[in-house]
């Protein structure tokens, strides 16, 4: 579990075969009346086609409130049902709404990386699709990093917070597992790592998330890994949050992986691996596996319309 880590752009994922459009349907404004916006909302979705309508339009009427441009990427992580032609539809409707897709199910710490390395904004957020914790944690998280933090953890445990409905006994218990045990291996001030709730400076987003390798739930404890390790300041945010939804925890397998991540990310911070300069991470998933949908506007990064779209709870 030592030793170097052989590692590479996870962007490199995102090749000729990424299908990427201006607006959706339409109506869609043009690429020149596009605004590169404030905020981006990551929102990774596995089988959610019931409730994704609502929750987008809570997601927007929240976002509304802030007073910022603003965009939703939401990253479908190869589901089942029919999650991805709602999310299209809802592009169609609104082009702040961006959509990524994975053609299988690579992992909630994929869909957020890929939906992370797509934003545009110059904060990041990113939320779970059930909505667990209550939206007033974005005004809440944006002024903690206008106040200088690089990254903003939501935190169910501190004072202040408040947990409305409890999760399942089993699953709470493989949570609170994790939680001590990436304390003492690897943040011993972080008292939730799991949270759905994060926030991002750009810089700081485009810093950690271009250094994952951890596809599944595990992905939460490397964030803080390589935060920490580039000397990123974190806050944590106690936020109001409800259980909302039934566990996607396979048991025992998932918490297998989970622990067996758990040791590597340990592994590599103790060993520096995650320290500037170390290298890129490796890539994961099929290259042009992901397809792409929703707004596009010049960037930075590229010089011209984008196509770098790139647990345990």
């Amino acid at each position: 579990m030592g030793g170097a880590v052989t590692r590479k752009d996870p962007r490199a994922d995102c090749g000729p075969d990424l299908a990427a459009t201006t607006g959706v349907g339409r109506g869609a404004p043009s690429l020149p009346e596009l605004r590169r916006p404030e905020l981006s909302l990551v929102v990774p979705i596995y089988d959610e086609e019931e409730t994704l309508a609502r929750t987008f339009a809570r997601l927007t009427q929240a976002l509304e409130r802030t007073g910022l441009e603003f965009e939703i990427v939401g990253v479908d992580d190869g589901s089942r049902d029919e999650s991805a032609r709602v999310l299209y539809g809802l592009a169609h409707r609104d082009p702040r709404v961006v959509v990524l897709r994975n053609r299988n199910n690579e992992g909630k710490g994929s869909a957020v990386q890929k939906g992370v390395l797509a934003a545009r904004g110059r904060w990041i957020a990113t939320l779970d699709a059930d909505l667990s914790t209550d939206l007033d944690a974005l005004p809440r998280g944006l002024e903690l990093l206008r106040g200088g933090a690089a990254v903003v953890l939501g935190d169910r445990h501190r004072p202040g917070a408040e947990v409305l409905v409890r999760q399942p006994r089993v699953r709470g218990l493989c949570g609170r597992v994790f939680s001590f045990l990436g304390r003492r291996l690897v943040a011993p001030s972080v008292s939730d790592f799991t949270c759905g709730f994060k926030a991002f400076r750009r810089d700081a987003a485009r810093t950690i998330f271009s250094g994952l390798e951890t596809p599944g739930w595990a992905f939460d404890l490397e964030v803080v890994a390589v935060a920490r390790s580039r000397g990123l300041s974190i806050a944590p945010l106690p936020v109001r949050w409800s259980n909302r939804s039934a566990t996607r925890v396979r048991l025992p397998g998932d918490a297998w992986r989970a622990l067996v991540d758990l040791l590597r990310i340990a592994t590599h911070y103790r060993a520096g691996l995650y320290r500037e300069g170390r290298g890129a991470p490796r890539a994961r998933g099929n290259p042009g596996a992901q397809e792409r949908s929703g707004t596009t506007a010049s960037a930075p990064e590229t010089g011209g319309r984008r196509s770098d779209s790139t647990g345990l709870p």
